[in-house]
């Protein structure tokens, strides 16, 4: 994979999901769900836009990433679906994120370890805590 991939995020792990195009390390195109459709009936055009919207095909995507949580399981397992069909059919790898592991990242190698902590609603938090370099640890 060169060193500015193009890929295509899809996060359904949040209330309102969404999916970005990254080119050269950036996001060029982001497009959110519409609050008046179920999720599951818009997947697949949420894939597809970005793509349209970035005049590009599957061909000249190097690669999937999505966001599996914590967050809504409904939406992870769906959005897990959809793309691990495409990057089988389409031959792409793809990667997963965890939330808490981005929210976390920008903060590491700065000498510290860093938690991150997410409401999880029925008084209940997700939590993960990692040190300085980044690598989860046991708290």
């Amino acid at each position: 994979m060169n060193a500015h991939p193009t890929l295509l995020l899809l996060d359904a792990s949040v209330k309102l999901p969404y999916t970005a195009v990254i080119q050269e390390g950036r996001v060029a195109f982001l497009q959110s769900a519409r609050e008046d459709i179920p999720y599951s009936a818009q997947c697949v055009e949420l894939i597809e836009q970005p793509l349209k919207e970035r005049a590009l095909d599957w061909a000249t995507l190097d690669g999937l990433m999505v966001v599996v949580g914590p967050g809504s399981f409904t939406g992870i397992r769906i959005a897990l679906s959809m793309l691990k069909g495409m990057a089988f059919e389409k031959g792409k790898p793809t990667v997963v994120l965890s939330s808490l592991y981005l929210a976390a990242a920008p903060f590491f190698g700065q000498g510290l370890p860093v938690a991150t902590v997410m409401n999880a609603f029925m008084n209940e938090i997700y939590f993960a805590y990692y040190g300085s370099d980044g690598r989860e640890q046991v708290a």
